[in-house]
């Protein structure tokens, strides 16, 4: 019984997740709120403005495959295991995306 509250949970962060990175494409994006694009342990980032196009494009990707993910799962009763890894994947592909966009960032900065 546990694990399968345990399921269910996993399944809706799953979306929580995508809605929270369409906000972010949405609060950067649309307007403007630069101060939202932080790294992965949440620190600001300068210039910040440079990386604004590339971080709401990584934002809508990994919201579509998320959502596309829960949907599958819906519709064609994806496993356990099969579900997961593609959301654990999505959220690899994100954290490190943004690092390595943060890292280039550092790099043009630096000259």
């Amino acid at each position: 019984m546990l694990s399968l509250i345990f399921y269910w949970a996993l399944f809706l962060f799953m979306f929580f997740m995508a809605g929270h990175f369409i906000r972010l494409a949405f609060l950067v994006g649309k307007r403007g709120q630069v101060d939202k694009i932080r790294d992965w342990r949440g620190r600001a980032i300068d210039h910040a403005a440079f990386l604004k196009t590339r971080f709401v494009a990584l934002n809508i990707i990994c919201a579509i495959l998320l959502l596309l993910n829960g949907f599958a799962v819906l519709l064609f009763a994806l496993q356990l295991e099969a579900w997961t890894s593609i959301c654990a994947l999505v959220l690899w592909m994100y954290f490190t995306a943004l690092q390595l966009m943060i890292w280039r960032l550092r790099q043009l900065q630096r000259g």
